[in-house]
């Protein structure tokens, strides 16, 4: 995203400030969304040994 909003600038003959500026933009709401994504959708793994509690041991008589 960030990529783009610097290639649209330069080609569309914003000045250099500006070009810098939109990419650096464009690069946080990016950073920002990835972080609302893993926080929000992200499945969250859980360990099966976590989840059940332990057998007791067998004893061979």
């Amino acid at each position: 995203m960030a990529l783009v909003a610097l290639a649209a600038s330069i080609l569309s003959g914003v000045d250099p400030v500006s070009c810098l500026m939109r990419g650096f933009i464009a690069y946080l709401v990016g950073a920002l969304a990835t972080h609302v994504w893993y926080v929000f959708f992200a499945v969250r793994v859980v360990e099966e040994s976590e989840s059940t509690p332990d057998a007791e041991p067998a004893t061979g008589t």
